[in-house]
């Protein structure tokens, strides 16, 4: 920012509607909070990954119980960020990393939570991440959809304000509701064939059965 004159510098201030990236980084009133902003969403974009790495957990609990129990989540929530720090939950200093992602991770979903918008951007980031992972069916990432908009958020709540935690999973956009638990289940079977198949082609890098 050093080497950039603003825009203000160069003539008249930019209008909202056209400032740019370049613009935000340049202004020193939004510059951290920009940053911020995008460590937050990287943060995100990691523990999604984690979550989608992890779905087999996910899809056992979801298809016997309709629902994620807390401990399940805060699990996965937990190991998703010990991963961002290269480190494991429980081990010392790592332990203190990984709770103060989990801060930040927390306080930026309750942001997300209050926006007016905020369960569209969990459904845009489900269709951008269909074209990452072709290979997972809709169920699963209805249930993981789901998982960010509401069992999340009752995590939070149930850690705040002492609210109950309610692990039922029970989404809108699933169409016919017995269709959705038979495509959920038989989504978990082919999600676990991949996993053996995966192990087997990691041992047998010639892929020869």
């Amino acid at each position: 920012p050093d080497f950039i004159r603003t825009a203000v510098e160069c003539g008249a201030p930019v209008p909202y509607s056209d400032t740019t990236v370049l613009d935000v980084l340049i202004d020193a009133d939004l510059r951290h909070d920009f940053m911020d902003e995008c460590a937050n969403l990287l943060l995100f974009d990691s523990v999604y990954d984690r979550i989608i790495e992890n779905l087999d957990t996910i899809a056992e609990d979801a298809q016997t119980s309709q629902s994620l129990s807390k401990q399940t989540l805060n699990e996965l929530i937990d190991t998703a960020l010990a991963a961002g720090t290269a480190a494991e939950p429980a081990t010392g200093q790592s332990g203190g990393a990984v709770q103060r992602l989990r801060q930040q991770f927390f306080d930026w979903h309750h942001r997300m939570g209050r926006l007016s918008k905020g369960g569209e951007f969990f459904r845009a980031v489900e269709e951008w991440k269909r074209t990452s992972f072709p290979y997972l069916a809709d169920a699963l990432f209805v249930v993981v959809t789901y998982l960010f908009q509401n069992l999340l958020s009752s995590l939070v709540q149930s850690e705040r304000d002492r609210k109950s935690y309610n692990g039922r999973i029970a989404p809108r956009n699933i169409g016919r509701r017995k269709d959705f638990w038979y495509r959920l289940n038989m989504a978990y079977r082919d999600l676990l064939m991949q996993k053996v198949l995966n192990r087997y082609l990691s041992g047998h890098p010639g892929g020869v059965f």
